[in-house]
């Protein structure tokens, strides 16, 4: 059983005073971005390296030598290997590619970094689509957080095939964008159980994630099939999964992690410390506006634990 470690910014500072810090943030379009200054502040020494992905290439450059271009796939390790182990690395993951994350995190665990701990910065508002006009509540508050789909390919280390055919059950963490829902499960042709966020980030946020996914909802026949897990938190997910995972035993199990970002971190530890229990289904959408507006909270969460069992 593994405990929660959340820290929030004083606690943090405390934490890693005077001591040495990498941090790898991803180039991003949006507002959410860490304040380097909030790391320099309370750290003798920090080393900063700014993450540029590119989905269609599948590569990456590293703001500390941009002439180098890594492979996603098959040279993550040797960027990692660039970092010094034995000082704290913070990751923000508030602007990760869920793919990049879940590769990173797999090539990280291992190696033997003394302490890594994962970044979230919430956002006061996330911005809705303006392209509609409608004085229906749905439409109203219908968001389109990103509009341009990427590549489906799957997540190295995370790979797992169906190969003896098991009686599939499949589980979606739903966000604020019931079209990215509806879209995976039509093209997967599934019936997923629905997994909502409850505690929300904010209070009432919930319910946008319930009008948007009213399609995937209204199919269900109890109130009961509905799961519930907290959206910051990656503990309240990593404990469902092993639920789950022995609840349906003889099935084969799928997961889509279109929730909030800390979910998806506790869905790709879990599957990380428990390999081919369960295959991700997710469709790698690519930011290309800002999808948010102002800074709220920043959450740290210490996840030596998770990569190191």
């Amino acid at each position: 059983m593994f405990f929660e470690q959340k820290y929030i910014n004083e606690e943090i500072n405390a934490l890693i005073n005077e001591k040495n810090v990498n941090v790898i943030s991803f180039a991003t379009k949006s507002t959410r971005v860490l304040d380097i200054k909030a790391i320099a502040k309370f750290t003798s020494k920090t080393s900063y390296y700014i993450i540029e992905y590119n989905p269609i290439l599948d590569t990456f450059t590293v703001s500390s030598d941009e002439n180098r271009s890594y492979g996603l796939t098959n040279e993550t390790s040797d960027f990692l290997n660039t970092i010094d182990s034995s000082a704290t690395l913070i990751i923000d993951i508030t602007n990760v590619d869920i793919r990049f994350l879940g590769i990173l995190l797999y090539n990280l665990k291992k190696m033997n970094f003394c302490r890594v701990i994962c970044l979230y910065i919430t956002p006061n508002k996330y911005n809705k689509n303006k392209d509609y006009l409608s004085d229906s509540f749905e439409e109203e508050n219908k968001f389109d957080l990103y509009n341009n789909m990427g590549i489906k390919r799957g997540i190295n280390g995370y790979l797992v095939d169906n190969c003896e055919n098991l009686r599939e059950k499949n589980f979606i963490l739903l966000g604020f964008e019931g079209d990215r829902a509806n879209s995976l499960c039509g093209e997967a042709d599934i019936t997923p159980v629905p997994v909502v966020t409850l505690p929300a980030i904010k209070p009432g946020w919930q319910n946008y994630a319930l009008v948007a996914n009213r399609n995937i909802l209204k199919k269900l026949t109890s109130r009961n099939s509905i799961e519930y897990i907290s959206a910051d938190s990656i503990v309240s997910i990593y404990n469902k999964m092993q639920d789950w995972k022995d609840t349906y035993c003889e099935n084969f199990l799928r997961i889509s992690p279109l929730g909030t970002k800390i979910n998806a971190l506790g869905v790709l530890l879990f599957i990380l410390n428990n390999p081919k229990s369960y295959d991700i289904l997710y469709d790698n959408p690519i930011e290309t506006k800002s999808n948010s507006s102002g800074v709220d909270k920043y959450f740290y969460y210490d996840i030596t634990e998770f990569l190191n069992n």
